[in-house]
């Protein structure tokens, strides 16, 4: 309903508080006669500011507002308002040259498809990039945008838009921010998603790992990415089926590691691994994986001393991978008698001659043998070293010879 305002008074509650006049009048009625009065009769840039950001301001006054020299202020409010002629819309778009001013008739919902043509074209892009976002500009002018020169501008309509086609057109845009921006927000179905995935671009597949819940369809083509990174990702976030496991060992070797930590190998592909794999990979095969004994009894055959010293510990002295590495060469003995935990039996498999060194190892650990071999222990009673002398004296075989010597 109309208030009971006089001109003067208008015009000084408009210089006391623009803003506070503005929301206090949200929900009333200023005659007509008032706002003309206070306009003509008072030259004050303060109430030319007011009716430019007045919303009920007369369509007269506005034109009349569109001849005069503003402030940047009001000039700014001019262009935002609703009522605003379409002449001055066009002018304001050609000829401003205050790019604020421009931004804000870019903005404005009531924007008229003239005024919109001339911005589409202007040198600001961040005049442009308004436009774009604006959701009354025209569907044709905003299309038009999708392709603009500018990155800024083709962001601006992708974030205030869900245009599916123009979202999967800047999937694959040259501008890296308007890419990942396209991938991170865009609402696909696994069909496009999965030609994202196929794409061999480095960026278009790490951003869509960002993306949440990506099926097996979506994640399998980056399994087997040229990129590291990106199979190293891919492998981390998805539970593989043999034939995806097989696909790494020979397609990419490198994801080993990751592949042997985050998953469990299928017995096909673990019969396959341990045929071909070098000792550091049975290592961590070993170290990662919860396998059988009889496959820790199979991985003793042939092993290296690094492996042997992995089954040891892992299988905790088991007794036939004892027997297996006990008929290694010289090295393999070594490591039995350094990490393994023997018992006299197992201690006597390891010699066919009297190795000082393994004797020396033996002894140092507090080892005895009292099945010895005689002619071994014969052989080392005499050693220098009083531990090897020690170890030889335990045998069982040999102690009549010792009653006999001291006697």
């Amino acid at each position: 309903m109309p208030i009971d305002i006089t001109a003067k008074k208008l015009i000084s509650e408009v210089k006391r508080d623009l803003q506070g006049t503005l929301d206090s009048l949200k929900d009333d009625y200023i005659p007509t006669r008032i706002l003309q009065d206070a306009f003509h009769e008072h030259n004050c840039p303060e109430f030319e500011n007011f009716l430019a950001s007045f919303n009920d301001t007369p369509s007269a006054l506005i034109e009349e507002l569109c001849k005069k020299e503003l402030q940047e202020n009001a000039a700014i409010a001019l262009a935002s308002h609703s009522r605003l002629p379409v002449s001055a819309m066009v002018q304001i778009a050609r000829e401003s040259q205050h790019i604020s001013q421009k931004i804000a008739l870019a903005a404005n919902p009531a924007i008229s498809p003239q005024a919109a043509n001339i911005l589409a074209q202007d040198d600001g892009p961040n005049v442009r990039a308004t436009l774009a976002s604006n959701k009354e500009t025209l569907l044709r002018i905003r299309e038009y945008l999708h392709f603009d020169e500018s990155p800024v501008v083709r962001i601006a309509g992708l974030q205030r838009f869900a245009d599916e086609d123009a979202f999967k057109r800047a999937c694959f845009d040259l501008d890296i921010q308007v890419k990942i921006k396209a991938i991170l927000t865009g609402k696909y179905d696994d069909e496009f998603l999965a030609v994202l995935a196929h794409s061999n671009d480095h960026i278009i597949q790490s951003t869509l790992l960002e993306r949440k819940n990506l099926s097996s369809q979506i994640l399998r083509p980056m399994l087997f990415s040229p990129y590291f990174d990106i199979a190293q990702r891919t492998l981390e976030l998805m539970e593989l089926k043999p034939a995806d496991q097989a696909g790494i060992l020979s397609f990419h070797p490198q994801l080993l590691e990751s592949m042997l930590k985050n998953q469990k190998i299928c017995p096909q592909v673990l019969a396959e691994f341990i045929r071909g794999a070098e000792t550091d990979a049975l290592i961590l095969l070993i170290e990662t994986q919860s396998l059988e004994i009889e496959t820790l009894i199979k991985l003793a055959d042939n092993a290296k001393p690094e492996l042997a010293k992995e089954l040891i510990i892992t299988s905790e002295n088991h007794p036939d991978i004892i027997r297996k590495l006990s008929r290694g060469n010289k090295e393999i003995l070594y490591t039995l008698a350094l990490y393994a935990e023997l018992n006299s039996s197992q201690i006597a498999q390891l010699f066919s001659d009297a190795d000082r060194l393994l004797i020396f190892i033996l002894a140092k650990r507090g080892f005895t043998c009292p099945d010895l071999p005689g002619l071994i222990a014969q052989d080392l009673v005499n050693d220098s070293l009083p531990s090897i002398r020690e170890f030889a004296l335990s045998s069982k075989e040999l102690i009549p010879q010792s009653q006999i010597t001291q006697d």
